[in-house]
């Protein structure tokens, strides 16, 4: 018997064994492409009565990218004049139709009834390319346009709709995919590799949305909308919908829209419908993303334990042995981080920004994107937290939620404070209990307006570090990694520092059919590889 080392098997419903003893399964399928083109689609309908009346139901739906979907249904009705029967229709795709899906019914008509005899789906995936978006975006009279980053290769292959490129001394079999390449005069080939967003600066904004092959004379309408999102504030947006029937091809429409320091991401999507009788047509979307400069507010927060106030500490050093560019960011590792065969290509390592590091000659020193946390000992602590800048006669709601991870596990607790600010400054007091396996303790405050609905006003975070004694798992670590970190919110993501080292991946290696491969993970980087046809929230 073949040792296994444990017990694992793979079900499957249909499988052969071949001549030389093993096992062929099906094990996935895909739905069959269908091309651009008017199609000629023939139903056959098999195991009819002659002699009897039947009716056949047809929904076809068609989506295009950016577009939507289209649907169409369709019924024929006939009298069975043979066992097998076929009925005709026609449908038409373009290379920026993404998924075909046809719902077929057979219906026997009785004494005025229709039965149900049975029913069937046929699915299609089109090319689905990106149309050309209608729309165009100036911000203060800038227009709205992605910021590419360029990497050049000494060499370019096309593959996979896109190109396989390597360097001469990159070793043999590794490759990079990229979408958009070219070659330049040299014989060197320029790839665009990833993308950020443009940059917005404070201040109240003036956008023009500018829509353009209008049909003169036909109705249409553009819903937008937009968020804004801040640093500890999380987002607030708002949407409208204009309305207009076209009198040129190319028509525009301004709107303004505010973002301050503290404002970290600004996201406006926008849809063009044509109307036609009675119903909208989705025919265009299109959404543009900004980074905003994302400081961090002043926090109307005080919290002490036990009477001392809590202060964030100093950033964290960190040594490497070597950084390089990576983009605009620098990718770092120490030597023994290359484990496995001592090939220069290290399995671990970490993303820094530029500026956070310097190059000591010998080293590389970095500023860590994290701080230390204060120490906390093992006891039942009295905690206060000072609310400033509230406005009298107003309500408000206070939500904190408390994490406690150690050692021997973890506790959550949830508390809320509602009251009427009856002064400038409140307080509010809670206890909460340590020990000597506490590791990491997190709290999170959120404090909402409720007068009207609920407001959000400020959120903060604040993280303590414990002894963390008994440590009952592997004492295997990897240097520069501490074993129990703080989480921290980062705008409003929460980021363990232990998952930060994998983050910093911005490559994933593959194999395929003998070849390595890398193909960017993280963020821009898997946007800038795969275009704006997908979306990262």
């Amino acid at each position: 018997m073949l040792e296994r080392g444990w017990d694992w098997t793979n079900h499957y419903g249909d499988c052969e064994e071949l001549s030389d003893g093993s096992w062929e399964c099906q094990t996935w399928w895909n739905d069959p492409e269908i091309e651009p083109g008017n199609h000629t689609m023939v139903l056959t309908v098999d195991n009819l009565d002659v002699g009897t009346n039947y009716s056949v139901s047809i929904s076809a739906n068609i989506c295009e990218n950016m577009a939507g979907c289209e649907y169409h249904d369709m019924e024929f009705e006939f009298n069975a004049t043979a066992e097998e029967m076929s009925e005709t229709f026609h449908m038409e795709t373009t290379e920026y139709t993404c998924n075909v899906n046809i719902h077929v019914t057979l219906y026997e008509e009785m004494d005025g009834w229709n039965n149900h005899m049975g029913s069937d789906y046929f699915n299609y995936n089109g090319p689905c390319e990106q149309p050309p978006s209608p729309f165009t975006l100036t911000y203060d009279g800038v227009e709205w346009e992605e910021e590419w980053n360029y990497e050049t290769f000494d060499e370019c292959e096309e593959a996979d709709g896109g190109f396989e490129c390597w360097d001469d001394d990159q070793g043999e079999g590794w490759s990079n995919w990229h979408e958009n390449c070219e070659e330049l005069s040299d014989g060197s080939w320029e790839c665009q590799t990833w993308y950020q967003n443009p940059s917005i600066e404070p201040g109240n904004h003036t956008m023009v949305l500018t829509i353009e092959d209008l049909e003169v004379g036909t109705n249409y309408s553009v819903e937008w909308y937009f968020d804004v999102c801040q640093n500890m504030m999380g987002c607030d947006g708002d949407s409208d919908v204009f309305e207009f029937n076209a009198t040129a091809e190319t028509m525009s429409e301004t709107f303004h829209i505010e973002t301050d320091n503290y404002t970290c991401h600004m996201s406006i999507n926008v849809r063009l419908y044509e109307e036609m009788d009675g119903w909208n047509d989705q025919v265009g979307y299109d959404y543009f993303d900004f980074n905003g400069p994302c400081e961090q507010p002043p926090s109307p927060f005080t919290l002490t334990y036990d009477g001392v106030e809590w202060e964030e500490g100093t950033p964290e050093m960190l040594e490497f042995d070597h950084c390089e560019e990576d983009g605009p960011d620098l990718m770092c590792w120490q030597d023994e981080w290359d484990w496995e065969d001592d090939d220069g290509e290290p399995e671990h390592s970490m993303w820094l920004p530029s500026d956070h590091c310097e190059d000591m000659g010998t080293h590389w020193e970095c500023e860590a994107p994290w701080t230390i946390m204060p120490e906390i000992e093992p006891g039942d602590h009295s905690m206060e937290l000072t609310v400033e800048d509230l406005v009298v006669g107003t309500n408000y709601s206070l939500q904190i939620d408390l994490s406690i991870y150690g050692t021997d596990g973890g506790s959550w607790d949830n508390m809320e404070f509602e009251f009427n600010a009856t002064a400038e400054t409140m307080s509010e007091t809670f206890q909460m209990e340590t020990n000597s396996s506490t590791c990491n303790v997190n709290i999170w405050v959120d404090l909402y307006e409720t007068s009207e609905g609920w407001d959000r006003v400020s959120g903060y975070s604040y993280n303590f570090q414990g002894p963390c004694e008994d440590y009952g798992g592997s004492d295997k670590r990897i240097p520069g990694v501490r074993r129990w970190q703080r989480r921290r919110r980062v705008g409003m993501v929460r980021v363990s520092r232990l998952l930060r080292p994998l983050l910093a991946r911005r490559t994933l290696s593959l194999h395929v059919h003998g070849r390595r491969r890398r193909l960017p993970i993280m963020g821009e980087r898997l946007r800038g590889a795969f275009g704006r046809r997908l979306r990262l929230l």
